[in-house]
C-alpha cells in the first residue's frame, strides 16, 4: 500500500524586473509536487472492554486483561516504547430490560496505540492480542514514520511545477519572468498530507 505525499504551493512572480507598478505586473500560479513512498510502520488501536455491577471489579478485571495483552505484545516482538495508552474510560450504563440487562453495569474501556515496525507481522500481532484478551481492534494505518525527506522532495517538485507554469504564461503574454515576490504552501487548508493509494 503506497502513500502519496502532496505539497501545493502558491507563488507570485514579478513580470519584468523594471516594472514600477508591481501590483499591475505580477502573475500568481499554483504548483503541485507529489511523492509516492512505501509505509514503513503500522499503527493500530487495540482495546479491552470489561463490564461489572461494581466499578472496582470492572476496573480490576480490565487491568488484569490489559497486563496479559501487553505481555503477549511483548512476546510478539512489540517494544514497550511502541505501546501507549490512547484512551481510558469508565462509565455507568443504566438497566436495559429490552436487552436483558435488569441491573446497571459499569463499563471500563482501555485503548492502546500499538506501533508495529515489521509490517510482515501485522496480522500475527493483531491475532496474538485478540487471543490475549483484547476485544477491540480498529484504526489500522500504514504510515511513514519520518516523512521529512519525502516532503522536501515534494516541495521541490511543487516549486518546479509552479515556475514552469509561470514561465509559460509569461511567454504567452510576451513578457519575461522576473523574481519571486511571494510563496506560500497550502493543501486544502491543511498544509501537507498523505493520500493512501
Amino acid at each position: 500500500m503506497a502513500k502519496v505525499w502532496i505539497v501545493a504551493v502558491c507563488i507570485g512572480f514579478l513580470l519584468g524586473e523594471g516594472a514600477s507598478a508591481v501590483e499591475n505586473r505580477t502573475i500568481e500560479v499554483f504548483g503541485e509536487g507529489q511523492v509516492e513512498v512505501e509505509p514503513d510502520i503500522a499503527r493500530l488501536q487495540l482495546g479491552v472492554t470489561t463490564m461489572a455491577s461494581d466499578a472496582g471489579v470492572a476496573a480490576a478485571d480490565n487491568a488484569e486483561i490489559v497486563r496479559t495483552v501487553l505481555r503477549v505484545l511483548a512476546a510478539a516482538g512489540v517494544a514497550e516504547r511502541d505501546v501507549a495508552t490512547s484512551n481510558f474510560f469508565i462509565g455507568f450504563e443504566r438497566p436495559d430490560p429490552e436487552r436483558g440487562r435488569a441491573e446497571g453495569v459499569y463499563r471500563v474501556n482501555n485503548m492502546v496505540e500499538v506501533t508495529i515496525r515489521d509490517l510482515t507481522k501485522v496480522g500475527e500481532v493483531m491475532g496474538a492480542a485478540m487471543e490475549g484478551g483484547a476485544n477491540e481492534a480498529r484504526g489500522l494505518h500504514m504510515v511513514l514514520e519520518d516523512p521529512r525527506q519525502a516532503l522536501v522532495l515534494a516541495r521541490e517538485l511543487a516549486v518546479q511545477d509552479a515556475r514552469g507554469k509561470a514561465e509559460q504564461l509569461a511567454k504567452l503574454s510576451g513578457e519575461k519572468l522576473g523574481r519571486v515576490l511571494q510563496i506560500s504552501e497550502a493543501n486544502g487548508g491543511g498544509g501537507i498530507g498523505p493520500m493512501v493509494k
